[in-house]
């Protein structure tokens, strides 16, 4: 059964990765990019600050307990890295059979269904392996200032050739989070998946 969920779980994710797609001003029902987004030379300082913040210090980060008590997050936000933390422990158990699924207490296996099992990183989760954590950096690529929405773009990129001489591409991963401004400070709100 679970490693039906860690498939599920796997597929979900993946999924999840696909555009997000945001309605246009104009009422013909197609999807369009005329939303009020801003290049990066345009975005408040503040909410392009914390947000480069939060992930270019995590990405540094060797204590995460301590990053995590000092990211620009609101406490909502802070509560579910602290929730996905927990359940990538409990996974990281039931697949090494340190422990079965019988053995955890009622609120775990709620954790663990709520978050659908959490693969290998509490914060960015499949992402983190397409990353070069000492030499990815992010910027801020734009900004919705209506949604609080902002894109990060790693600056590491690398082409390569393939076995078969095909070109590859490698880095310039996309983050895309929830911002929200709490009390004049803009904070992180959440990973859009």
């Amino acid at each position: 059964m679970l490693r039906k969920m860690v498939k599920a779980s796997v597929v979900l994710i993946i999924a999840s990765l696909g555009v997000i797609a945001y309605p246009s001003d104009n009422d013909n029902g197609k999807a369009a990019a005329s939303y009020s987004q801003k290049k990066a030379s345009q975005i408040d300082n503040g909410a392009a600050e914390a947000a480069e913040k939060f992930i270019n210090k995590y990405l540094a980060s060797e204590d995460f307990d301590k990053w995590l008590k000092n990211a620009p997050v609101t406490s909502r936000f802070r509560n579910e890295i602290k929730e996905r933390s927990h359940v990538l422990s409990i996974s990281e158990l039931l697949l090494g059979e340190r422990i079965k699924m019988e053995d955890l207490s009622a609120k775990d296996k709620k954790l663990l269904k709520k978050y659908g099992g959490v693969e290998y990183d509490p914060v960015l989760g499949l992402i983190i392996l397409d990353l070069r954590k000492e030499e990815s950096e992010f910027k801020v690529k734009s900004f919705d200032s209506k949604t609080g929405i902002i894109v990060l773009k790693d600056k590491w990129e690398k082409e390569f050739l393939t076995g078969t001489g095909n070109k590859g591409h490698q880095g310039g991963q996309e983050i895309t989070l929830k911002m929200l401004k709490v009390k004049g400070k803009w904070l992180v709100d959440g990973i859009i998946w």
